[in-house]
């Protein structure tokens, strides 16, 4: 579960990761910025709630 300011960095890594594995820079740094948000996290507990 991430962030609603991380879900456009996040969303864009994973359409630039295909090419950050080959070598794109441009890539790369896409897929980095996504790495600076904190991921959050919560307990299997919590999931119902997460899902209502």
């Amino acid at each position: 579960m991430d962030a609603e300011d991380a879900v456009a960095d996040v969303a864009a890594a994973a359409d630039a990761l295909g090419a950050a594995d080959h070598g794109d820079d441009d890539a790369q740094f896409t897929v980095d910025g996504a790495e600076d948000h904190e991921l959050l996290w919560f307990g299997v507990q919590e999931i119902p709630n997460l899902i209502a």
